[in-house]
């Protein structure tokens, strides 16, 4: 009797062995196929533009918070983390009115970027012919829209003069529209978020045209200008891949007027401010 199932539990592992081998062995096969087949099928998809008929998803409109103190806000909290045992976009949808925010920093780092895009601004600002029309409509989306609407007490435009009145600058909107390096200028030196412009291409893949950015994270804003987005996350492990279509389609599917967010998290070295 103890023979037998000595013998029984003998073969029962063999099998269970030759079943997880099995296993292994078809993901492998399915993940070489699978990689061959798209590196050997992949078709640019042909880039449209957009039509004239193409329905406008209106965004929606920005509650004011007419009696803010930037100086009493605390800074937004994201912790804790969740953990995700998969690689995922992280996609979010979110609130236009939730775009900028300001906390009692504000006046310490907007000054730090104005300093950083007075000596560095090759380095910080940039953008070409393509994307003016871009660089416009942000400028009007935050400048004229969503920092005098949602902050009425730091921010109003009056006459044609955008005034911050925690830093007492002053802005002609007439200027600034007529040089796209001038309405980068004034995005960052007003708002803390550094801005990346993705345009379009024949391609279909999104291409870096314009940007503002004082801290950026892992890379240097001004030599990946003209680069795709897969080129820009080449680095990047696992993106080619498994997260290159999800981020693809999550350019493709937005709508005008549409916002969305995701929590990216990144490790900076910091310096001290007296060392060049």
């Amino acid at each position: 009797m103890m023979y037998q199932l000595a013998r029984l539990l003998s073969m029962t592992v063999v099998y269970c062995t030759l079943v997880a081998i099995l296993e292994r062995a078809l993901t492998f096969v399915r993940t070489y196929v699978d990689r061959d087949h798209s590196k050997a099928f992949e078709i640019p998809q042909p880039w449209n533009p957009p039509r004239q008929d193409i329905k406008v998803v209106v965004s929606d409109e920005v509650a004011p918070l007419p009696d803010f103190d930037y100086s009493k806000q605390e800074p937004a909290r994201y912790r804790p983390f969740v953990a995700n045992r998969h690689v995922v976009m992280g996609i979010k949808k979110s609130k236009k009115e939730d775009w900028i925010r300001i906390d009692n920093k504000y006046r310490e780092r907007i000054d730090l970027r104005k300093q950083l895009i007075t000596d560095h601004t090759n380095i910080c600002i940039g953008t070409g012919d393509t994307a003016i029309p871009a660089v416009e409509e942000l400028y009007e989306q935050v400048m004229l829209d969503v920092l005098p609407k949602r902050f009425p007490s730091m921010f109003s435009v009056t006459k044609g003069i955008f005034e911050n009145h925690v830093t007492g600058s002053k802005h002609c909107i007439s200027n600034a529209r007529s040089n796209p390096l001038t309405m980068l200028r004034e995005l960052g030196e007003n708002v803390e978020e550094d801005f990346y412009l993705m345009c379009p291409s024949h391609s279909g893949e999104y291409i870096l045209q314009a940007f503002v950015s004082c801290f950026p994270q892992g890379l240097l804003p001004s030599a990946k200008v003209g680069l795709t987005v897969s080129q820009i996350h080449e680095p990047v492990p696992g993106y080619e891949g498994r997260l290159k279509k999800g981020v693809n389609r999550c350019f493709q599917r937005m709508a005008r007027g549409e916002s969305v967010g995701r929590l990216n998290v990144g490790a900076a070295i910091l310096c001290r401010r007296d060392i060049d």
